[in-house]
């Protein structure tokens, strides 16, 4: 049985025209994983100009995913960011470190930019899309 907020998570993805993933079993931690096939028969069974239409404002909410995980990243390189509990911040070195393997992080997870993407990565495209209209949706309903 599908609950409520699923059905306006549903809602939200046909409503900004795209295509509803369907859940299943067995995401890593008891959580579900979105079924890829689901999309491509989704997609299949929209007319060609409706599918294109789809994908890109799929692939518009992932960059603007990704543009936000960026400069989430980059903020850790100013020393204001690292001001916690007393405690000195780490070098500039260091700060770079930390953010060039939180970019590297980023794309290992989802593929370079402007490339196409390996099974693992279309998975945590589509989680991170899933989980930014899920958002949404929460902070809607709980205000």
């Amino acid at each position: 049985m599908i609950n409520k907020t699923q059905l306006l998570v549903d809602l939200t993805y046909i409503t900004k025209g795209m295509v509803t993933s369907a859940r299943d079993e067995g995401w890593d931690f008891g959580s579900d994983r979105l079924d890829g096939d689901h999309v491509r028969r989704s997609l299949e069974s929209l007319g060609p100009d409706a599918a294109r239409k789809a994908k890109r404002k799929f692939r518009k909410l992932h960059r603007k995913i990704r543009k936000q995980k960026e400069q989430e990243a980059k903020q850790f390189l100013s020393r204001a960011s690292w001001i916690f509990g007393g405690r000195r911040p780490p070098t500039r070195l260091h700060r770079e470190a930390f953010v060039e393997a939180q970019l590297i992080k980023l794309n290992s997870n989802l593929g370079k930019r402007g490339s196409t993407p390996e099974i693992g990565h279309a998975r945590h495209r589509r989680r991170w899309v899933y989980d930014l209209i899920h958002t949404e949706v929460w902070r809607t309903t709980d205000a």
